[in-house]
C-alpha cells in the first residue's frame, strides 16, 4: 500500500486525522522503478508531504470543510495558495 492509497482511505474516513498524519511524513522521497531494471528511468526526488496533503484534500467529500482546513492551517503560505487553487478547480 502506498502513501497515496493510505491518504485516500483517510480522506474517506477521517480527513482531519489524515492531514495530521500527512504533516508527519518526510518532505521528499526518491521515486525508484526497480521493476524496469537498470534501463528504466533515473530515480527522481519527489515531494511527499505536500502531495499526500493534496491527495487527502482532493478526496475529502466536503470541499468546503477542506477549504476551511487549509485556510486555518499553519502550512506555508505558498502551499496554502496552491492547495486552495486546486480545491477551487475541483
Amino acid at each position: 500500500m502506498t502513501y497515496f492509497q493510505v491518504a485516500g482511505s483517510f480522506a474517506a474516513k477521517d480527513p482531519v486525522a489524515g492531514l495530521e498524519w500527512a504533516q508527519s511524513l518526510p518532505e521528499t522521497y526518491v521515486e525508484r522503478h526497480p521493476e524496469v531494471g537498470e534501463g528504466g528511468p533515473a530515480p527522481q526526488v519527489r515531494r511527499l508531504r505536500d502531495d499526500v496533503i493534496d491527495t487527502v484534500l482532493m478526496n475529502w467529500r466536503e470541499p468546503e470543510a477542506a477549504r476551511r482546513w487549509v485556510e486555518q492551517s499553519t502550512l506555508p503560505q505558498t502551499l496554502r495558495t496552491r492547495l486552495l487553487k486546486g480545491l477551487r478547480q475541483k
